[in-house]
């Protein structure tokens, strides 16, 4: 299944993206090939994963509302109904309508910074929280971060948002 659609690269920016459990058993317990054909989205009551083409499959983890649902939508035609959930398919441009039901998982947002932080962290030549934790833990510097930090984190006496009463 060459052809299939990469999940990865269309919606690994927005939702987690996992492996299929045929993934190791293809290529083994500590294997790291990129194949689309086993990543799947992970989702509360399921998974969605790549039929072929620009076709997408949703698997349900068992019956129900959810199920119900998802066998209505004009878009899904189920290919396979059983005690445990069922499997359908639709076209990609149909994700928007079946993530939500199946409720796909989005990725955390990382934490945002102020200028402030972030000029500190240029001073102290630190590009990235992943360097700072770094840092933190391999040098005796952690104090001397951790104190510019939280003067960073200070509200501005000048700003709106610290006066009371607003």
């Amino acid at each position: 299944m060459p052809d299939c659609i990469n999940l990865k690269e269309r919606f690994g920016d927005q939702f987690k993206i996992g492996k299929d459990p045929a993934y190791f058993a293809e290529y083994g317990p500590n294997a790291y090939i990129e194949d689309p054909q086993y990543h799947t989205v992970e989702c509360q009551h399921g998974h969605i994963f790549p039929w072929g083409g620009e076709t997408l499959a949703v698997s349900t983890n068992n019956r129900g509302p959810i199920a119900n649902a998802i066998a209505a939508l004009d878009c899904c035609t189920v290919v396979q109904d059983g005690s445990d959930g069922i499997t359908a398919t639709f076209p990609v441009a149909s994700f928007d309508e079946v993530a939500p039901i199946i409720r796909a998982r989005r990725k955390r947002k990382g934490r945002k910074m102020n200028e402030v932080q972030l000029s500190l962290f240029k001073e102290m030549g630190i590009k990235n929280l992943a360097a700072i934790n770094a840092k933190r833990r391999h040098t005796n510097h952690a104090p001397e971060i951790d104190r510019k930090l939280d003067k960073a984190s200070e509200p501005i006496p000048e700003h709106p948002s610290t006066v009371i009463g607003r």
